[in-house]
């Protein structure tokens, strides 16, 4: 329930923002026994993930794709209660003159022809990508955030 009221005289936290880690914050501090208020200059919860019903249609902005391997997303979201729907792995690039689509052939085999023959990078980027793909396979989120910070073109130099 959105409650607009003004803070109260005294409290132990305030949390700053109503997105999906301000509820988290909020909700961990409130289940430690700590009397926690959640201030948003928005309208509603939800940060940049929310749902806007416009003439009877619904518009989802925001965040699309949900990661669901991250740790600390199933400490504290129930995913099993969420009605979650999977998309094929990849990308649609205009260049200018076409359409062209890049997929992930290890997620969705029938993609190697056009990701392969797309307009999009050279065969050498594309080869730099799957060898990349292979290194970071296994590893957990945490593990991939390891160590410094590389921009994607660094790491395939």
């Amino acid at each position: 329930m959105i409650i607009s009221s003004p803070l109260p005289s005294s409290t132990d936290a305030i949390v700053i923002g109503a997105g999906l880690s301000g509820l988290a914050a909020a909700r961990q501090l409130v289940e430690q026994g700590i009397d926690a208020h959640v201030v948003d200059a928005s309208d509603a919860v939800g940060g940049r993930v929310r749902t806007d019903e416009v003439d009877g249609f619904r518009l989802d902005r925001g965040f699309q794709v949900l990661l669901t391997a991250y740790e600390e997303l199933q400490a504290q979201v129930d995913l099993a209660r969420l009605d979650l729907a999977t998309f094929k792995a990849g990308s649609m690039i205009w260049t200018g003159k076409r359409l062209e689509t890049l997929g992930d052939p290890y997620r969705n085999p029938s993609s190697v022809i056009s990701t392969l023959g797309a307009q999009v990078g050279t065969m050498t980027d594309k080869m730099k990508v799957a060898s990349l793909r292979r290194r970071l396979l296994g590893r957990s989120p945490s593990e991939c955030f390891d160590g410094p910070d590389r921009s994607t073109l660094e790491e395939l130099d």
